[in-house]
């Protein structure tokens, strides 16, 4: 599905919306085409030094029933390590801020 084009994911959904007509569906293919290009997206912004990506990412994840790609899973155990081996003191030194006018 990654390397899926977008007409890809849409047939897909065509043929994967439920017969009540529903849709929205965030594990549907097109929201897990969408999902994927987001947490790309994302782990640009957490390379760049945004850590609040990370959770972000997570969040893609969790919504669209995606499993975390490697590097969400690494990056979070990396940072969560740093704050349960006492070398920061609190979460949000590890993953940052939510609203970028917190960060220092």
């Amino acid at each position: 599905m990654k390397h899926w084009t977008v007409e890809q994911a849409i047939k897909a959904q065509k043929t994967s919306v439920p017969s009540d007509g529903r849709r929205g569906d965030p594990a549907s293919a097109l929201s897990q085409k969408s999902a994927l290009q987001a947490i790309e997206a994302l782990r640009v912004r957490y390379q760049a030094g945004h850590p609040f990506a990370l959770l972000w990412a997570i969040r893609e994840c969790a919504r669209s029933g995606l499993v975390m790609p490697d590097w969400v899973a690494q990056a979070y155990i990396a940072r969560l390590r740093l704050v349960t081996h006492f070398k920061l003191r609190t979460l949000d030194e590890a993953f940052g801020h939510c609203h970028p006018d917190q960060e220092s």
